[in-house]
């Protein structure tokens, strides 16, 4: 049924926004029921922006949608008008809510200030109103209040910027950095917004049409270049072609090639150094060249430990014989080589035996060396933790080593040695912090697979060294005795080689199905394979957080199986009338007692790490009264964790994760659901597979599968400055040296 209302909403979310269409999550003044507004694109007076308060009109009708075997309803607004009347008073509400100075006003009674006298807040504080404030808050709020805002010193500068269509979260992150100056910070050079809101065409709109900025201003064009260096950064580049910078000025930021040239010619020096081929941001650039500075003065060092290759092959012995195997010549090599020099790479896929070198290493310095001391990290929690158990030696992830938390990393020295597993996962500014702090005298190794997923974040670290040819390294080829029958191994090697592997196996296959039975074949899979959502032994790997095949839809299926009368995690959610407690859901599906989950991104506080996966031990009995209540105790490598509601949003349903969250992790049993995606590539493919320790089940498009395994890894596309930067270091003349 379709009917015309006119109401007053406010904006919550912004869930689409493009030229054609902006989707928006909205909230009813009068009822606090939630409504989604539909508008076309363009042509509005004033931005849509989250905490504005809007008269709208328009055609309203019901739409139902689908998570899996969830179904729900919205009510959905397509806008005929819309007039702001209440300009967007978040960025106020937050400081008074959030700040310790303001303890006493919560967000309730902060936004029914806002909603209570507008823009007149900030005269009714700055002449010391205390009557006025009084009709919301109490006397001694009230007097807090106006004393704590003089302190601050940027009430006025914080007005002035909610006059301009800035988001309230930039507002106050302008105020924070630059106090009361913060308008004239942006008035002498608007593009400064560029570092808090990180939207180019957004950011020059601004600039143009509130500051009067000419599309030739000096400022523009060095904004212009920068930020198309960072685009290419952003993407993963730490280096790009002039070619490729100018193309992404002229088509991403709308520039022609006249404004292009000169723009590069001014103002390009400043921002990046060239090299013969390339061009290098100055950011990044330094951060390569101290790398690279930082591994030729290890290699300069020659042997680090064992002189003696004598004394390396009595250790191999004595470790052959006390764990009865017998390694191969490669592995010998990797251990002698490893054991000996100041830095080194030791490389291979699965079954190669890397761990088995690793502990023969480990045997040979300890051998050698009175008090040695082996140091392992990881960059992921699960990956520190299985390196622990794969070798019986302690591990920490990078974050926790950088942090000192055993022993301070400028203390270590000759006697210490620093071992980097999965360092395919490290991107260049992790790399950049190790080999900054790590002394020089300190034996480094890298152990990784260079054919795995590149790092999330920018630039490569090991996959440019693995093709260096003036790093010290082993690559394991030869596949190990006890791994020559297992089909995971076979076609893990067959995907490393481009190749469309044979699945004749028992331990992997591959079943063909569409996208419209995918979801739910997958999380068939998941329990006839052993999956009883208890534990991580089976666990679905996804290329994509939603669509067919996705982490979003499967979980949604699995958790729709399992026991539905558990108690449920509660949190708090902003309505009309002030905090609700509410069932926390998670693309709304609920979250309970007894579900696996994912941790999304590192919380320091709660000493939790981004990729960790845990289980839900313990919900609260109690309602939670604000963000610092408890709702939930979570089981995360090991550890008892209580989660506050104001850090639920860092955890996701853990039953199905991406590929990219797995990546350092193993389960016993991997699912990997595969249809056509821009993502899907062999490292992908590769990285996917080799998460399984003994199952491994395949579905989906075959023929997607096969494109993805002869198309090459997004990693070779990267342009990135570190082999410049080692040229530049002199590594090829220590390498010839030695």
């Amino acid at each position: 049924m379709v009917e015309f209302v006119q109401l007053e909403t406010t904006i919550r979310s912004v869930r689409f926004n493009s030229a054609q269409l902006i989707l928006m999550g909205s909230q009813c003044v009068k009822t606090g029921k939630r409504i989604v507004l539909r508008a076309a694109g363009r042509g509005w007076s004033e931005p849509f922006e989250i905490g504005t308060t809007w008269r709208v009109s328009g055609h309203k009708t019901e739409q139902t949608l689908t998570r899996g075997d969830y179904t729900f309803k919205e009510e959905v607004v397509n806008l005929d008008s819309a007039e702001l009347i209440l300009r967007n008073g978040e960025a106020l509400i937050r400081l008074l809510s959030e700040s310790k100075k303001f303890s006493g006003i919560g967000r309730v009674k902060a936004q029914n200030l806002w909603i209570e006298f507008g823009e007149n807040i900030f005269d009714i504080i700055e002449q010391d109103d205390i009557e006025s404030l009084k009709l919301i808050i109490s006397e001694q709020s009230a007097l807090k209040l106006c004393e704590e805002f003089r302190s601050l010193g940027y009430i006025r500068a914080l007005q002035s910027l909610m006059s301009k269509p800035l988001p309230s979260a930039v507002c106050l992150d302008l105020v924070k950095a630059y106090g009361c100056d913060a308008v004239d910070r942006v008035k002498e050079d608007p593009y400064r917004l560029l570092t808090f809101m990180q939207n180019w065409r957004r950011v020059d709109d601004i600039a143009r049409h509130e500051f009067g900025i000419d599309v030739s201003d000096s400022r523009r064009m060095r904004a212009a270049v920068n930020e198309a260096l960072l685009s290419r950064f952003n993407s993963g580049n730490t280096a790009a072609n002039l070619k490729q910078v100018k193309a992404t000025i002229e088509n991403t930021i709308s520039m022609n090639s006249q404004f292009v040239e000169k723009a590069l010619e001014v103002e390009g020096r400043k921002l990046f150094k060239k090299s013969e081929r390339l061009v290098h941001p100055i950011g990044p650039w330094l951060m390569e060249t101290i790398i690279a500075e930082k591994i030729v003065a290890r290699l300069k060092q020659r042997s680090h430990g064992p002189e003696s290759i004598d004394h390396i092959d009595a250790a191999i012995d004595a470790y052959e014989n006390e764990n009865f195997i017998d390694l191969t010549t490669e592995q010998r090599d990797a251990i002698v080589l490893s054991a000996r020099a100041s830095f080194s790479l030791i490389l291979g896929g699965a079954g190669c035996g890397k761990t088995t070198v690793l502990k023969g290493v480990y045997k040979a310095l300890e051998s050698d060396t009175a008090g040695v001391r082996i140091h392992q990290i990881a960059l992921s929690g699960r990956a520190a933790q299985r390196m622990q158990e794969s070798t019986g030696f302690p591990a920490r992830t990078i974050a926790a080593f950088l942090q000192g938390q055993e022993v301070k990393v400028e203390d270590l020295g000759p006697e210490d040695v620093v071992v980097i597993d999965e360092a395919s996962m490290v991107d260049v500014i992790s790399a950049y912090y190790l080999m900054r702090r790590i002394p020089d005298c300190v034996q480094i190794i890298l152990v990784g697979d260079p054919e795995q997923l590149p790092p999330v974040g920018p630039g490569l670290f090991l996959h440019v060294l693995a093709d260096h040819p003036g790093i010290p390294k082993t690559t394991l080829k030869v596949v190990k005795r006890q791994a020559e029958n297992s089909g995971i191994v076979a076609v893990s090697s067959a995907i490393r080689d481009h190749r469309a592997p044979d699945f004749c196996h028992q331990d992997i296959d591959f079943c063909s199905c569409g996208n419209s039975v995918l979801n739910s074949r997958a999380a068939d899979a998941y329990f006839a394979l052993g999956g009883t959502g208890e534990d991580f032994s089976t666990i679905v790997v996804c290329p994509t957080k939603s669509g067919a095949g996705s982490t979003a839809e499967i979980n949604a299926q699995i958790i729709n199986r399992l026991k539905q009368d558990r108690p449920r995690v509660r949190t708090l959610s902003i309505t009309s009338s002030g905090l609700e407690v509410v069932d926390l859901t998670i693309n709304f599906v609920p979250v309970r007692l007894g579900d696996l989950v994912l941790v999304k991104k590192n919380d320091y506080t709660l000493n939790v790490r981004n990729g960790s996966l845990g289980k839900i031990t313990r919900v609260a009995e109690d309602e939670p009264e604000d963000n610092n209540s408890i709702a939930c105790c979570i089981e995360v490598d090991g550890r008892e964790v209580e989660f506050p509601v104001g850090k639920l949003d860092i955890i996701d349903h853990g039953y199905a994760v991406t590929v990219h969250k797995a990546q350092g992790s193993q389960a016993h049993t991997i699912i990997f659901p595969v249809r056509k995606s821009r993502l899907l590539d062999k490292s992908l493919v590769y990285t996917a597979i080799t998460r399984a320790q003994s199952r491994c089940h395949i579905l989906g498009d075959y023929e997607a599968f096969e494109v993805a395994v002869k198309r090459p890894s997004k990693a070779t596309s990267r342009v990135v400055g570190l082999s410049v930067a080692l040229e530049q270091s002199g590594i090829l003349e220590v390498h010839l040296r030695g």
